[in-house]
């Protein structure tokens, strides 16, 4: 996909229109038999009742929606890499947002300082 425009493969004439099922499994496991396919399908995706689940699921990301995609589309795909691992730099802790003071420069004399970035 390149911004909003995507290319798919299929395995038969497709008519504007057509409803498309989109398949999560390899082309190669698709050569495969019904069996094979099912078998790999049920291995990998598991419903899961979000009341139960005990733990830690890692860390909430931030989700970007259209306006930051739209943003970050239009912008140059050098750039646009390093503001997404500024963002999620921030969505983990790692840094801070722009306008605020770098970790070093908050810390106290004798207090630990943040991790260094690069």
């Amino acid at each position: 996909a390149v911004g909003d425009i995507m290319w798919f493969v299929t395995n038969q004439q497709v008519q504007a229109g057509d409803e498309m099922c989109l398949s999560y499994l390899e082309h190669d496991v698709l050569c495969e038999s019904a069996s094979r396919r099912t078998h790999m399908l049920g291995r990998d995706f598991a419903e899961v009742d979000d009341a139960n689940v005990e733990g830690d699921q890692g860390p909430d990301l931030p989700v970007v929606d259209a306006e930051v995609q739209n943003e970050l589309m239009a912008t140059d795909p050098i750039q646009r890499l390093e503001d997404l691992k500024l963002l999620m730099g921030q969505a983990m802790g790692l840094a801070r947002p722009q306008d605020e003071e770098p970790l070093e420069s908050i810390a106290e004399e004798g207090e630990p300082q943040g991790p260094d970035l690069p």
